[in-house]
């Protein structure tokens, strides 16, 4: 037997990824690279799909069928499709298949094949009756309706929108969308530190210079303000309110102060434009409650070290919108190209494990508990087979939350709690004084029930979800189908959704 050198195995197996590499180009140059009718892990979903390893681009094909459908039922349209519109329409939904086109791509990193990748173009293909994979089947109403859905459990697979399906969704809500960006600036500030305190800026005792750590943190904060602060965020600020801690000598006076316009003077030198960082008193109602937030953490200025809390929030009486780019047609192709839902919340331990390993959900959200409500089985096989995907891609899951979620969850959970002891309380004297008497009203009046602050809730500005954005994780399903025309050639997790720099939207990848 011919016992090789490490030298001769290394050339040989050069030799044999080159063999290899060979075999793919022709394999492409043949046509071989493609798949017919995938469906997608998701269980939903079908596409075909051509990689052309020559032209380093892989093509999406939704074959589809359109049936415009006449509602003269009262109320509704009380006149039929005209040919224009129905043109007018096919086009419209032919630009929305476009724009899930290069939205990232599909890169090779295998050593020595780096020259491949796939730049990915979608489109939809005009077939005869009994070969669409889709039947967008679309019904003409007079008055603007947001409705859409996917039955996949038919064949061929019925698309049912109406003629609004092309616009922009005007039933969304601008002032959610708003509040989840703003909860975006929020989670951000938190999460830099990992206890999820990082809105409280540490000093040492009696000390009104910052940290060197302190300030790289405020800086790199600030650097992602100036990356993620479009015009219709202008109007948030970051207030601080100066706190004196158990360790700070009484003898200090003004030490608070000094603090907050220390970090102020920091924050407003680094955030590109003026004045986002707003020095404001701790006796409003809201600065209390934030007070009273920080006080129930490991890490508090009432066990140790002064500082500055910082609070981002938008001033009363400020219009909390941001503009709505939803469009239905869009969302439902996301479907077609084997996507679920994201408003179902949490439906899986392992999209529960995935989305708290890579960190996407802001500490600020309420977001990461399961949800077992409604069509549970077949949601969770959809999020399972989309997260074993993401698992082998190493793709950042995306964020999967309720349809309306609340905008501060650490908010919410300390509300809860402090409702749950004074219901301990209530009960104990009630006990003690029996109810309806009037020694248990007196203890009503002396210990009022508290008051939950008003819920503030978002809706994700994903396409999947309610807005426009589309992230890596949308990107998986040909991702899954590249990684099955390449199988012997390319191992899948050689394959990376990477950017492209084209269509990059805002708080796209929550930094």
């Amino acid at each position: 037997m011919t016992v090789l050198s490490p030298a001769e195995l290394s050339e040989y197996g050069r030799k044999l990824d080159a063999l290899r590499m060979r075999h793919m180009q022709q394999a492409g140059l043949s046509g071989d690279l493609k798949l017919e009718a995938f469906v997608p892990a998701t269980g939903i979903g079908k596409f075909d799909a051509v990689y052309s390893p020559q032209n380093n681009r892989l093509d999406i094909t939704i074959k589809v069928a359109f049936d415009f459908v006449d509602d003269l039922s009262p109320g509704q349209s009380e006149e039929k499709w005209t040919r224009i519109e129905q043109m007018k329409f096919i086009s419209e939904a032919h630009s929305h298949a476009q724009a899930w086109s290069e939205q990232y791509l599909i890169a090779c990193a295998r050593p020595g094949w780096e020259k491949f990748f796939a730049n990915v173009f979608v489109k939809f293909e005009l077939v005869p009756r009994t070969q669409q994979y889709y039947t967008v089947r679309v019904v003409k109403l007079r008055q603007y309706k947001s409705s859409g859905g996917i039955k996949h459990g038919e064949i061929p697979h019925i698309c049912e929108v109406n003629n609004w399906a092309n616009q922009k969704d005007a039933s969304k809500s601008a002032a959610q969308l708003f509040n989840f960006k703003e909860g975006i600036y929020r989670g951000k500030l938190r999460d830099s530190l990992p206890d999820k305190s990082g809105d409280f800026v540490d000093f040492s005792a009696n000390s009104k210079t910052l940290s060197t750590a302190e300030g790289l943190r405020l800086t790199r904060f600030a650097n992602f303000i100036n990356a993620n602060r479009p015009p219709e965020l202008q109007s948030i600020r970051i207030f601080a309110i100066g706190v004196t801690g158990k360790n700070d000598s009484f003898l200090k006076r003004g030490l608070s102060k000094e603090r907050t316009a220390t970090v102020v003077e920091l924050l407003n030198s680094r955030i590109v434009g003026s004045g986002m960082a707003v020095v404001a008193s701790g006796d409003e109602p809201w600065a209390k409650q934030a007070l009273q937030l920080i006080k129930t953490r490991s890490r508090n200025p009432a066990t140790g070290n002064g500082g500055v809390l910082l609070v981002v929030g938008t001033p009363p009486g400020t219009v909390r919108e941001v503009p709505l780019n939803y469009v239905v047609m869009q969302h439902e192709i996301g479907h077609m190209i084997g996507l679920p839902d994201e408003y179902m919340g949490i439906r899986s331990t392992d999209t529960q494990t995935k989305m708290k390993l890579d960190a996407v959900v802001p500490s600020t959200y309420v977001a990461s508990k399961l949800d077992t409500g409604g069509d549970n089985a077949r949601l969770i096989n959809m999020q399972g087979g989309m997260v074993k995907n993401l698992v082998t891609a190493n793709v950042p899951a995306p964020l999967f939350m309720g349809f309306t979620s609340r905008a501060d969850g650490e908010e919410g959970a300390l509300a809860e709690r402090i409702q749950s002891l004074w219901e301990g309380q209530e009960s104990a004297a009630a006990k003690k004084f029996g109810r309806g008497t009037d020694a248990l009203k007196t203890w009503r009046v002396r210990n009022p029930q508290p008051v939950a602050p008003t819920g503030i809730t978002t809706i994700s500005s994903s396409i999947m979800h309610s807005g426009e954005d589309i992230v890596p994780a949308h990107y998986i399903t040909f991702w899954s189908a590249l990684s099955i025309i390449t199988a012997g050639y390319v191992d899948p997790d050689e394959w990376k959704i990477v950017p492209t720099g084209k269509g990059t939207s805002t708080l796209r990848h929550f930094g």
